[in-house]
């Protein structure tokens, strides 16, 4: 594509959050989408037992779920067991209908992961192992996350191959103060790898008719992170979402036009620039 900024080599992004609700899963899913029509090789791995990456994208490990037009994967070719039997990346990888992007699905044993890793030496560098060669070919502009909101050796693991986190938080003063949690998990792994620093915050479930919540939103984001993180896009409210969620795409194809699809697409378009920046 003409005009695309080029990048210097894989950037791994993951978008976290410890509070559910934060609209984690669609931001995942949706700039995955947006930065793949944009012309940038994007790998989605989705990391969540809920598999909202994975169902949007079109794929589900649930055979009663085909019969709403997704397709049924094979349970042995999951990030779980991926990281399992620490088998080799490129044969978990499968092309999704999008041009530009290809997933590593979830499945509902991702929670398993902790329980099975747990007499392993270096549990927690067990995924970047896996992924390492994947990475350092730059055989993708992207690989983008979707993470679970626990903090555990999953988590860990996810940290500790990632370059940028962008954490989604939804505008209510329990979303905003829930971020404390994450931001001490994440403190802990800045020392153990140095490329890991917060690309963004990102307002979610924003309403623009609410000026009073957002100002006090703004504030007291701004007296946690700075003006500078945070994201100029903000995440309006749209009905749109859900319809997509309802048809498993994205809303991106349901709604080409729609609101969230014109900001997704702005997002993108900011995590370019601060990715290459």
């Amino acid at each position: 594509m003409s005009g695309k900024i080029k990048l210097d080599k894989t950037a791994v992004v993951t978008v976290a959050n410890s509070k559910g609700g934060s609209g984690k899963s669609t931001t995942a899913s949706m700039l995955a989408r947006t930065l793949g029509e944009k012309g940038y090789r994007v790998l989605a791995v989705d990391c969540d037992s809920q598999m909202d990456l994975t169902n949007t994208l079109g794929f589900t490990v649930d055979e009663s779920l085909v019969e709403f037009g997704l397709t049924l994967i094979d349970f042995n070719k999951t990030i779980y067991q991926m990281i399992r039997s620490k088998g080799n990346v490129r044969d978990f990888i499968i092309p999704t209908k999008y041009s530009n992007l290809d997933i590593i699905a979830g499945d509902d044993y991702i929670g398993r992961i902790e329980f099975d890793l747990h007499h392993e030496y270096q549990r927690e560098a067990i995924l970047k192992k896996i992924m390492k060669s994947l990475v350092a070919e730059n055989a993708y502009d992207f690989i983008i996350f979707d993470t679970s909101t626990h903090l555990g050796d999953l988590a860990a693991n996810i940290l500790n191959i990632t370059d940028h986190v962008i954490i989604p938080v939804p505008m209510a003063m329990f979303g905003i103060r829930g971020i404390r949690t994450f931001i001490d998990f994440y403190n802990q792994f800045t020392e153990i790898n140095e490329n890991l620093s917060i690309l963004g915050i990102l307002m979610t479930m924003y309403r623009p008719n609410n000026k009073i919540m957002n100002e006090r939103a703004q504030t007291l984001l701004t007296n946690i992170f700075g003006d500078e993180l945070l994201f100029d896009t903000r995440i309006s409210i749209d009905t749109n979402i859900e319809k997509a969620q309802w048809n498993n795409v994205t809303a991106v194809d349901y709604a080409p036009k729609g609101r969230a699809t014109i900001q997704y697409h702005d997002l993108a378009k900011e995590v370019i620039k601060r990715v290459k920046n």
